[in-house]
């Protein structure tokens, strides 16, 4: 199935679908985060500054209850971090 975009009017939030699979998600200022993308914490929540961790998964913004906090991350250590939101990150990290 070809991936199409979604614009979620009430929050901003861009969602690119594969079917019903999230598989992107692109945050009100053009940030783009994808399944699978290496991210980086920045210690605000879930993980220690500079944890490095892996998309795993990706939810509808304001969906179910939930507003931005819709990334979950598996860290290199193999922790799982559920219900993470784009400013948790450091946007652009250098991982090197």
């Amino acid at each position: 199935m070809a991936q199409r975009t979604v614009v979620d009017a009430d929050s901003g939030y861009k969602v690119e679908l594969d079917g019903e699979r999230v598989t992107a998600l692109i945050v009100p200022g053009g940030t783009i985060l994808t399944l699978g993308e290496i991210v980086v914490f920045n210690g605000r929540f879930g993980a220690p500054e500079g944890t490095v961790g892996t998309v795993t998964k990706i939810r509808k913004p304001f969906a179910n209850g939930l507003t931005s906090d819709v990334l979950d991350v598996k860290t290199r250590s193999g922790r799982e971090v559920a219900h993470v939101k784009p400013k948790d990150l450091i946007e652009g990290a250098d991982i090197g």
